[in-house]
């Protein structure tokens, strides 16, 4: 086993190389290279991006409060950061560095907006699983997650979250 920027793989053997909120965790200097390396002709190189858009909830003003009340960085912190993905630069920088690697061509993009509504447990079920949760004290990740259920409760039992996921593919020459 190895990562991918090292595998001793057979050049041209893969049909289809895809990787799904990945491919930025990958070397950049690297990965396209080892990609059109081991991407057989007329096969598919595909990346996913998912993202959710944690500050457009109704409940936002709300949740801000449960993590003030709890003593979690708010301003710090993944799922209720002001900063989102800008997936026009996404796709501008796919372009380019497929481009680069002189393998690659037809390069091309498609987002799609969805959402997910939870209960109050999913919802602070899914916040379990971001590491910026995961690291809060003890005392400080139950006071936000019980209070993150409350305000749902407390809003009919559910909270819609909308998403984004930008899937752009690319195909060897």
């Amino acid at each position: 086993m190895s990562d991918f920027e090292s595998a001793s793989l057979e050049p041209g053997s893969f049909a289809l190389i895809s990787a799904a909120t990945s491919w930025h965790w990958l070397n950049p200097d690297a990965r396209f290279q080892v990609a059109a390396r081991l991407i057989a002709h007329g096969g598919t190189l595909a990346v996913l991006w998912t993202w959710p858009h944690w500050r457009r909830t109704v409940l936002r003003t709300e949740l801000d409060a449960a993590y003030d009340r709890s003593g979690a960085p708010l301003a710090e912190m993944g799922p209720m950061y002001s900063l989102e993905p800008d997936p026009s630069a996404l796709a501008q920088e796919w372009v380019a560095h497929t481009g680069e690697c002189g393998v690659f061509d037809e390069p091309r993009g498609k987002l799609c907006e969805w959402s997910v509504t939870y209960t109050a447990t999913g919802y602070s079920d899914l916040l379990g699983t971001y590491g910026d949760h995961i690291g809060l004290a003890p005392a400080v990740r139950a006071a936000l997650l019980g209070g993150v259920e409350e305000i749902i409760e407390d809003a009919e039992g559910t909270i819609e979250l909308p998403y984004s996921t930008l899937l752009l593919l690319a195909r060897a020459a």
